[in-house]
């Protein structure tokens, strides 16, 4: 990780300067940006649990048959589950060619408040989770809708989405501006930090669902 962050230093100052990106410097965005959608203790516990409930199971299932395993599998795994989370960044890296091959947008703005962040700062969103069914919202990088935030700064706030872009640098609208924030706020694990230490009714209100959402047949 330590390689990873420093490799998306030099992609942080040529971003500042608002420079086009090399291939290799988008690259290492990817990759940065990969790590960071695995690396917040909100996945790693959730990671962790899943695992727990596998090993329960197969603890049962020893408990029951025996196990020829010396140590028993159960124990191994266990083991295994105390550094899940180091597994789930490196998994997570995997997916950086499919960012790479997404449309890449840097959103900016010079409002004061500017972009939030959090414990959790990676988002992949759907924006259209809603119209489908609870069971099929689990966000995927290969849904047409998904589109996936980090930010960098108060300035600066990474945007992959399989929408074309025409330029790398856009000037952000109030109006996604405090959408971006809003995400960010809710996928929050504990906390979240906005430098001028303002909180917005916009980022935290709960809203209704639209005329659209998905609804279960009565």
């Amino acid at each position: 990780m330590d390689k990873i962050e420093n490799d998306f230093q030099g992609v942080l100052r040529a971003i500042r300067r608002r420079q086009q990106l090399t291939s290799v410097q988008r690259a290492k965005l990817c990759v940065f940006t990969a790590a960071m959608m695995g690396r917040s203790k909100k996945q790693g516990d959730h990671m962790q649990k899943q695992w727990a409930v596998g090993i329960e199971q197969i603890r049962q299932i020893e408990g029951q048959f025996g196990s020829a395993a010396h140590p028993a599998l159960s124990e191994v795994l266990e083991e295994v589950n105390k550094n899940s989370h180091a597994y789930l960044v490196n998994d997570t890296i995997e997916v950086a060619p499919v960012l790479f091959i997404m449309p890449l947008t840097i959103l900016t703005t010079n409002d004061l408040d500017g972009f939030i962040t959090s414990d959790a700062p990676a988002v992949m969103c759907n924006p259209k989770a809603y119209t489908m069914s609870p069971m099929l919202r689990q966000p995927g990088l290969m849904q047409t809708d998904i589109e996936v935030t980090l930010p960098l700064s108060p300035q600066e706030t990474v945007f992959f989405s399989h929408k074309p872009s025409n330029r790398l640098y856009t000037p952000t609208s109030t109006s996604l501006l405090e959408e971006v924030n809003r995400r960010t706020f809710f996928w929050a694990d504990a906390e979240f930090v906005s430098w001028k230490g303002t909180v917005k009714d916009a980022w935290c209100e709960e809203r209704e669902a639209p005329p659209d959402a998905w609804r279960a047949a009565e």
